[in-house]
């Protein structure tokens, strides 16, 4: 029986080693040389890939360097502009405070054009080759305030200025300053800036004019949503100080 048994398991031996020797003839191992191309194909489709994608980023921050490049440009138009008109306008207030202190002809009145309500215009009468010029003191404020807000304040530009005759106290004058500032910023930083901005342009005016009574001063900033506020001011001994201030953001 054992002996039986013996021959079996040598039989079963002989038939799985008989199938293992066919199955290695009919696959068999691939050389090393095979393996080595396969993988430097699998690395070259990883390569491919990877130039892909650079080259598309590569599209992305060409097309943003075009783009600073464009407003680069465009901002230097801008200052160029900007450059020039603050020099005519401090060269405008130049002559214009020349012409007020020096040989003006000033009328009998003292200066003061009647209106027709019968209130009294504050204004001063010089005389140029060739015509003769009518200057108000407004006129000066409103220059001042323009050209200072367009040299010192970053990105920020003048919508429009009035100046008011101070019915309240009978003489003098009220500013009213419309600004808008073009910075895309927290709203905590913005009320920081503008509020540097205000203080600074409200102390420069009152020191400069002392007619000037009230400032005040409306920012709008355009990035934020809600983008409005007003700063006011009151003048008196060529100092400025701050008795309102309304912000929505």
């Amino acid at each position: 029986m054992r002996v039986r048994t013996s021959f079996a398991v040598i039989a079963m031996c002989m038939v799985l080693s008989t199938s293992m020797v066919a199955s290695a003839q009919n696959n068999p191992p691939m050389p090393s040389s095979v393996i080595q191309e396969k993988k430097l194909e699998s690395e070259l489709e990883e390569a491919n890939k990877e130039i892909e994608r650079l080259s598309s980023e590569l599209e992305t921050v060409q097309a943003e360097r075009d783009k600073f490049k464009s407003k680069c440009r465009s901002y230097r138009k801008k200052y160029e502009k900007e450059s020039s008109r603050v020099k005519e306008l401090e060269a405008e207030i130049r002559s214009l405070r020349q012409s007020s202190s020096s040989s003006a002809s000033v009328p009998s009145n003292n200066g003061s054009a009647s209106t027709s309500d019968g209130s009294s215009e504050k204004t001063k009468v010089v005389s140029n080759p060739g015509k003769t010029l009518k200057i108000d003191e407004s006129d000066l404020i409103r220059i001042s305030i323009d050209s200072h807000v367009s040299s010192e304040y970053d990105k920020t530009s003048v919508d429009r200025i009035t100046i008011n005759d101070d019915y309240g106290k009978g003489s003098g004058y009220i500013a009213l300053v419309y600004l808008t500032w073009n910075v895309q910023n927290r709203a905590e930083t913005t009320k920081k800036m503008l509020r540097m901005y205000s203080d600074d342009l409200a102390a420069t005016i009152a020191k400069e004019y002392s007619s000037v009574n009230e400032i005040a001063i409306f920012w709008t900033v355009p990035y934020l949503t809600n983008n409005t506020s007003k700063w006011a001011y009151s003048c008196e001994g060529g100092g400025a100080y701050c008795t309102d201030i309304v912000t929505a953001f």
